[in-house]
């Protein structure tokens, strides 16, 4: 089985199109139901100050793919999270993300984290090809796609196997490169002896640019495992990427 994360610039989709100007909310494309007429609700997860969720929803609610968006949670307060559920219209020639990961053969993670217009997507397939078959049909609509990580992988076991996508979207690719070298030398492990310098030379950089990633990569995955663990918890400042 193939694992592979790719990040998209969806242009079109309000999702993608509005999330460039709101780069201070973070954004999860949570859930997908169909409906009995053809069309599909979405449960969307916005995160940051409510000031900030509310202009990012008043500009989606704008864009002309957006059919609907409404709160699906109670307000009480501001956790510094809230749900809503959008219908979207793609217009003809532009089909939706999930349409193109389902002709190429390949299965997805049901959750999408978007951030500054860029769709991250993880998706599973058991032959290569068909990664790049999904890729060129994207890029075929003119989008942008990166490819960031594709490894092949023992088995998915359960639900949870599929889960980290969502950490490792929070990560530049120089913050996953810096963070898995520190890593993989043994960076973490009890009374490790391992210093940065020896992760900069792993790297081939200089002291101080391998300390600037992996702080930002340590700062990156402890918000988001801590906006896990206590949701209602008030977002704070997150670090942005560089």
């Amino acid at each position: 089985m193939w694992e592979t994360e790719v990040a998209i610039r969806h242009r079109g989709c309000p999702i993608s199109d509005v999330s460039i100007d709101h780069p201070e909310v973070r954004f999860e494309n949570v859930r997908r139901v169909a409906s009995g007429d053809g069309r599909a609700k979405r449960l969307l997860r916005f995160e940051g100050e409510r000031a900030a969720v509310e202009s990012f929803v008043e500009d989606f609610r704008d864009h002309p793919s957006a059919d609907s968006l409404e709160r699906a949670d109670e307000e009480r307060g501001w956790p510094g999270v809230a749900h809503y559920v959008s219908e979207i219209d793609f217009a003809e020639g532009n089909p939706p993300i999930r349409r193109l990961v389902e002709q190429a053969g390949c299965f997805r993670h049901p959750t999408v984290v978007v951030r500054s217009g860029i769709e991250h997507w993880t998706i599973y397939t058991g032959n290569k090809d068909e990664v790049r078959e999904f890729v060129d049909s994207v890029e075929r609509f003119d989008n942008d796609v990166n490819v960031l990580r594709s490894v092949h992988v023992e088995a998915l076991t359960d639900g949870e196997a599929v889960r980290h996508g969502p950490f490792r979207s929070s990560l530049t690719d120089r913050q996953a490169q810096t963070f898995r070298a520190a890593l993989s030398i043994g960076y973490y492990d009890g009374h490790s002896q391992v210093t940065m310098e020896d992760i900069a030379a792993h790297l081939g950089v200089h002291r101080s640019t391998a300390g600037e990633h992996l702080k930002r990569a340590e700062d990156a995955l402890l918000s988001e495992v801590g906006s896990r663990l206590f949701p209602g918890v008030e977002a704070g400042h997150r670090p942005m990427k560089h």
